[in-house]
This record gives structure tokens, sequence and C-alpha cells, in this order.
């Protein structure tokens, strides 16, 4: 459709051509022939109609520039988006609706306002940087900026800003664009929270926890500071968990976040950004582990400090749902530079220094060094090799005697596991126990002791010795297996030798971590007739209470007491202690580790009824045990 001006010149050509039409004629018209007379006012008449045409183009035309006037000022105005004119001195020319509705007043009263008065502080440098680029390149810019509107409510918006240039190209004003970015920012920050953050203690996890060692790397490196990372494992958590449910233990988890955040001076964090006020140099890198991140320390001495202050702190009673419950843990350190340079370095010192605190003991922490690695090492080879250990006959029995301590006649044996690996000869059973339990192994290599002790104590009849006991060690793990009545029922009947010749080895580790099952289960062999024996006594935290609770027949003296009978005082009257108290509960009494002659008539005069040691005979293979049988103990 031709526009006014055009119309408006189309119109005034067909008049003034009508016009000449007129003048030229109009001498003669009188003179002229009917025909020409007839054709001059068609012609006008067409000249007449075309003119009448233009005008209601152009009545047309004048409705639709009004219509779309009206079309653009309510899409300006209800845009959903904030529209605002500014000069290039920053004063606020105009805006449309929404804009000023974003900014919380009227559009009238934004005139000759500044648009930077709106913008909150912390980003104040941004809105600096984004209008410098925009008068340097004279394009279109864009950033994000956080707003306060007049009432004090803020909202993240994005803001989009384009160069008005005059006819030297020059930017003379600026148009600008806000859009409400809140909720995108918070479904960012959602997505963000579930990729670094730990979902029940809400700390930073293992990827975050690298990108601030990252940081504090690059920070140490540049300014030759020293920096240390601790690894932290909480103690037995797995108890918790399965006694008290896991909702208790997370709990505990996050009670335990709140403690190590406490714990930190300031100057072990480094700057944080900005718009972060979330961050924090202690993470949960799963399970029941944490890392904490110190940094510019002034001496390795710095970080022990650290690790004292936090079992401090967690030895404190945690009151859950209205009980209390105390925990230790296990700290590994690694120091920046001494013990590694990078990342992967420096967290797998620390976690390989924590296992090693672990296998002190627990309850405190080990910087980290060299020989761990041949330590953790050693662990790996061993933890391979394990699983195949069974399959390749590398594990054995041996059997010590049992006496009894009147007659001198072995009454019984005790099952001694030991593992013979072809290339780095015997492994200790203190050492390979604990592996078959991470590895889950524990469960078939208790089966396996228990099948060959019993088919060999049977062998042993066959041969035509008299039925005696075998005695059999079950770790805490192998235990806690439900399954655990059913296959010692099993092994039984498969073997067919009498319960009775059975005697069950636990420890108080045992007893008191389990306490209601282990006591059903306890109870469940000893209705099939198998003897039950507590490993050790007198090294845990056994009570009485709990001793009387328990359907023992027999108590094992550990070797400890037993080694400084006649030395120490205290051992002696703790072995008196403990045979005294069996006879009154009318309990068999086993002392093991007897290697003396004095060691065994004290025990005898305090009516100890069983004895093994090295004075008889070393734990020996299975037919040595036939040669003792035969001969008798000497």
């Amino acid at each position: 459709m031709q526009n006014k001006k055009t119309i408006e010149v189309n119109l005034t050509t067909l008049r003034k051509q009508a016009e000449k039409r007129l003048l030229e004629r109009g001498a003669d018209i009188a003179n002229m022939p009917l025909e020409d007379i007839n054709e001059l006012i068609h012609e006008l008449e067409v000249h007449q109609i075309e003119l009448e045409m233009q005008n209601e183009e152009l009545r047309q035309a004048h409705l639709d520039l009004e219509a779309a006037r009206d079309k653009y000022t309510d899409l300006y105005d209800f845009a959903p988006v904030g529209y605002f004119s500014i000069s290039d001195k920053g004063l606020i020319l105009g805006a449309n609706l929404v804009g000023a509705t974003m900014l919380g007043m009227e559009r009238g009263k934004l005139t000759g306002r500044r648009l930077s008065q709106f913008i909150t502080k912390d980003y104040q440098d941004v809105f600096y940087l984004h209008r410098q680029k925009l008068f340097e390149t004279k394009t279109k810019q864009v950033c994000e900026l956080k707003i306060t509107k007049k009432d004090g409510i803020g909202f993240y918006a994005q803001l989009e800003s384009s160069p008005v240039k005059d006819e030297t190209g020059n930017c003379s004003s600026i148009r600008f664009s806000l859009s409400d970015i809140t909720e995108r920012k918070r479904v960012e920050k959602k997505i963000h929270d579930l990729a670094f953050y730990d979902g029940v203690t809400c700390l930073p996890n293992r990827q975050l926890f690298r990108e601030h060692l990252r940081r504090a790397l690059a920070y140490a490196k540049r300014h030759k500071r020293l920096l240390a990372v601790l690894f932290l494992d909480l103690d037995h958590f797995k108890h918790i968990n399965d006694t008290l449910g896991h909702h208790v233990g997370d709990l505990l988890l996050r009670c335990v976040a709140d403690r190590l955040k406490k714990i930190l001076r300031k100057s072990d964090l480094i700057a944080r950004h900005e718009a972060d006020d979330s961050i924090s140099y202690v993470s949960r890198f799963g399970g029941d582990e944490f890392a904490l991140l110190l940094t510019d320390l002034k001496q390795p001495h710095d970080a022990a400090i650290v690790a004292q202050r936090a079992f401090y702190e967690l030895s404190k009673a945690f009151v859950l749902e209205e009980r209390e419950i105390f925990v230790s843990s296990c700290i590994g350190i690694s120091l920046y530079p001494s013990d590694g340079k990078d990342i992967n370095t420096l967290i797998k010192n620390a976690d390989t220094a924590m296992y090693h605190a672990k296998n002190l003991g627990r309850n405190n922490f080990q910087f980290y060094a060299g020989y761990m690695n041949t330590t953790i090492s050693r662990k790996l080879t061993l933890y391979s090799a394990l699983r195949k250990a069974l399959e390749h006959a590398e594990l054995t029995l041996c059997y010590q005697p049992q006496i009894d301590i009147n007659s001198d006649k072995i009454i019984g044996t005790e099952a001694l596991l030991r593992w013979r690996h072809p290339e780095l000869g015997v492994v200790s059973p203190t050492e390979f126990i604990p592996l078959a339990e991470e590895a889950g192994l524990i469960e078939p290599i208790s089966e396996w002791v228990l099948r060959t002790a019993c088919s060999q104590n049977l062998a042993w009849q066959a041969a035509g010795f008299p039925p005696m006991r075998v005695a059999v060690n079950f770790s805490n793990l192998s235990f806690k297996q439900r399954r655990i009545v059913k296959t010692i029922s099993r092994v039984l009947r498969d073997i067919g030798m009498a319960p009775q010749l059975l005697e069950i080895e636990l420890t108080e580790g045992t007893l008191v971590r389990n306490e209601k099952e282990t006591i059903r289960a306890l109870e469940q062999l000893k209705e099939l007739g198998i003897c039950v024996a507590i490993d050790d006594f007198g090294t845990g935290h056994f009570s009485l209470y709990h001793l009387r609770h328990y359907p023992f027949d027999a108590i094992k003296i550990d070797r400890c007491f037993i080694k400084d009978i006649g030395a120490a005082q205290d051992s002696t009257a703790i072995t008196t202690a403990i045979i005294a108290m069996a006879r009154g509960l009318q309990l068999r009494v086993i002392a093991e580790g007897v290697e003396t002659q004095e060691q065994l008539t004290f025990l005898r005069l305090q009516g100890c009824d069983e004895v093994q040691g090295y004075l008889f005979s070393r734990p020996v293979p299975s037919n040595d045990i036939i040669q003792l049988l035969s001969t008798g103990i000497t």
C-alpha cells in the first residue's frame, strides 16, 4: 500500500493534468464537435473517479497508521521485558510500563534518574564495564545484574544494551532491555547445588572440593605458602546406621559437618567469591568421610592443631532423637609441597595417612609418610590374592592342644587359620582377617575353617583316638551374618560330628556390638548342644552385667594377663579375679599363652580348668597332633 506522502503527490498531479486539459481546450470548447466534448467529459469523469479512489486509499492509510501506532504502544508498554531509553550521560529518557513496574516506580518519575542507582552495590562494577564496552565497540552488549526496586526487593536481571547512533556514527543514546531472570537463576543454583554439594550435609562434594584445592594450590604456588589436606573418617559409623537407622546416621553426619565448619579459623579459608557466601572448605567425600582444606599455614604443626580441635569437638556427645551418641574418628594429613604438588597426589596421600591412623587403633591422626604407600601397596596385593587363596589351597589350619590342668591330658584343640602365600610367605591372621571382612570373604572362609576343623576332628577319632572338642574362632563380622546358625548346623550335619564336640569362640567386641542378635544366636547354638566360649576375656569392654546374660560355657583368659603372672601384681590379681568369678558363675576357665612352669603352677592353685600355650605345644599341623595324642604332653 502507498504511503500518505505518495498518495498526496499523485492527487496533486492528477488535478494539475485535468486543469491543463481544460485550459488547452477551453478556448475552442464552443466550436468542438459533440464527440470531442463527450470524450472530454469522459476523461474528466475518469479523473474524478481516480481522485475519489485516491482519497479512499489516503483515508484507509490514516486508519492503518493509527492502528499500527496503537498496536506498537501496547506491545511496548505490556511486553514481558522492560525497555528504557538512556542518554549518553546515563540518564533515563523514557521507559515502558513494564520497565517502570520492574523498578517499582511510575513512568513519569523515572525520567532524569540514573539506571545505576537501581543496581546493587556488588554489581556496580559489572554495569560500569558493560557501559564502557558498549561505547567502545558500539555494538550490542549483554550482562547479568542484580536489581533492587524502590521498595528494597531485589531480583536478578539480564541487561541487553544497543547504541543509538547519530549522523556521525557516535552513540547519542542507548536502548536498554531488562529481563527478570530470577527463576532461571534459582533453577541454575539448584542444578549447581545438585552437582557440587552433598544432599545430606549441604557441604561441597568431592568435585567442588577438588576445584577449591586447585585454586588454593595456585595461590600457594604463587606466594610460596604451605597448605594441608585433612581426611577424616568416623569410626564404626556403619554400626550406627545398622542399629539406629539411616535417618539417625544422616542426622549425625549433619551435626558432624556443623562442628567441623566451626573449628576452622578464618585464616584457614581463601577468599570467597563475592556472589557466593556458601563456599566452605569442609567437604563430604561420601559415606562417613570428610575432607578439610587448610590454607596459608605457617608451619605443619598448625594442621595438627586443627586435627586436635576436630577430635575435641567430635568427642562431645551428640544428642539425636533424645539419645546420646559418642563417636571417634581418624584423620590423615598431607602437606603441600612436601607430600605432593598436585590435587590427586595430595588427596591420595591424605587418604593413605588416614587408613594408617585406622590401623594404629583409631581415634588418632597421622601425617603422611612415604613408607605408607608401601603398606597400602601390600594391602592391595593381599586384597587381590586373598580372593584366590581358597581355590588355590593356600589357606591351612594349625591346631594347638588344650590341656586338662589336673591330668595333663589333651582334651581338645583350637583350630588356627594360616595363609601361606607362594610369594609373600606366611601372612599373619591379624593382617588378612580384616581384609577378608572388607572384601566380603569372611563368610566363605569361616565356613571352610569350620568344615575343615570338624572333618579333621572326626579323622582323629577314626584313627582310634578318643573324642575331643575342637574350638573354632569366629570374627565379629562373620558372626553378624544371620545365616551363621544355619551354616554351623549344616556343616555338622554334612560331616556327621556331634555338636557337643564343637566349641565356638567369640571375642568381646562381637558380643558388645550385637547384643540382642548375638544372645539369640548363642541360645540357638546352645540348644543344638554346641559349646560357647568368650575369647580374650578382660581386653575389651565386656561387663559383668553383660556376662550373666549370655549363655557361655567357658571363659578364655587373654595371654596378656598370663605372661605377667608373678612379674606384675595387677595381672596376677586380675587373673585371680577372673578365675574366681568364672567359678562362681559355674563357667569353665581356659588360660591361653602359658609358657612357664611358674604360670602353670599358679593357675593350678587358683583352680583354672584348662591351659594352652608354648609350654605344651606351639600350633602344629594336623599330623603332629597325632604324634602328641600318641605320646602325650611331656
